[in-house]
């Protein structure tokens, strides 16, 4: 049953997309263009030259970015995360703030220069791991992509390939299955593509290689920019040890601060995940803002919590910020 209740709403989301997407081409929109007050903070994640989509969902090209940041000086009161939160907002217009997750080197690459020219504050959320200079679901995602093995042994299960290029067994995803995995679990899976990996990372940079300390600091001396923590390991905080919580939080917050020299004070939760016990110790490591997804379950609870609204690279420009000023894609 529940299996069916999921595949029947996600049938309904994607037919009320596709109704809308129609509405814009018989010039029906208008309407859903309207500006109007609100209050959103959206997340990016990555910026290439095309807008690749074969990997995952967290690229726009550069030039798409470019036309929504148009957009959004002219039509948007922009703010930076901590006028936000600090409630600067004008009436009768959308108020954001911009945020990206992960710390790719791409952002500084590709958003940056764009950001310094419409003078457009960000908050930059980056992982900051020990061992190597990439975070493990960008990894599974070109391995997936690009391997020739049809399947894989992990931790005692056969992972097969599907047609959309996932590894799979018994109905879930390796990349969903590795989400509820310690890093130390997840390690191996280093070794079983390394070789794809020697082969197809030099040429996609753009899509896996991290910010390095002296881009970070570029970054943070900046006055329109502000950097904040996103964990070590770029673990779910929902189902790692306490102890893993704790160093995920901790230790990349003491990392951040070594490099740029200041107080980080901004956290977003990798995946969006996150629990009661995992906010405690980010507001106890001393985080007063943190930034979930779009699945703030009770914002009570923790007055620091804002939700986010995820870009869709999969839709008209029009139609993204028809669904922005809605709040919703549904």
């Amino acid at each position: 049953m529940q299996t069916n209740q999921l595949l029947l709403m996600r049938i309904k989301y994607r037919l009320k997309l596709l109704l809308r997407s129609l509405g814009f081409r018989i010039g029906l929109g208008k309407r859903w263009l309207e500006n109007r007050y609100g209050e959103r903070i959206l997340v990016f994640h990555g910026i290439d030259t095309v807008g690749e989509t074969r990997f995952n969902s967290r690229y726009l090209s550069q030039d798409y970015f470019e036309e929504l940041l148009c957009y959004f000086s002219r039509h948007f009161n922009i703010l930076s995360l901590e006028d936000f939160y600090a409630g600067k907002f004008r009436e009768g217009v959308l108020n954001i703030a911009l945020t990206f997750d992960d710390g790719l080197q791409n952002n500084f690459q590709l958003a940056i220069p764009l950001l310094k020219k419409y003078r457009i504050p960000a908050t930059f959320f980056i992982t900051v791991p020990t061992e190597q200079d990439f975070i493990w679901p960008d990894f599974l995602d070109l391995v997936s992509f690009y391997t020739d093995k049809k399947e894989v042994r992990f931790r005692d299960k056969i992972w097969r390939l599907n047609r959309k290029r996932e590894f799979v067994s018994g109905g879930i995803t390796l990349k969903n299955y590795c989400r509820t995995l310690e890093h130390e679990a997840i390690k191996p899976l280093y070794g079983i593509f390394s070789e794809e990996w020697k082969q197809i990372s030099p040429g996609h940079t753009l899509y896996w290689k991290l910010l390095s300390a002296d881009q970070i600091r570029d970054i943070s001396n900046n006055d329109l920019f502000t950097i904040g923590g996103h964990g070590v390991n770029h673990s779910s905080l929902i189902h790692v040890s306490p102890v893993s919580v704790a160093n995920e939080i901790v230790t990349g917050k003491a990392t951040l601060e070594q490099i740029t020299g200041k107080p980080v004070d901004d956290f977003a939760f990798p995946f969006g995940d996150y629990n009661d016990e995992a906010a405690g110790i980010a507001i106890s490591a001393g985080y007063s803002r943190l930034l979930l997804v779009d699945k703030l379950k009770n914002q009570s609870a923790h007055g620091a919590m804002r939700e986010r609204f995820v870009v869709n690279p999969y839709i008209s420009k029009k139609h993204f910020i028809a669904c922005l000023l809605k709040g919703s894609y549904r």
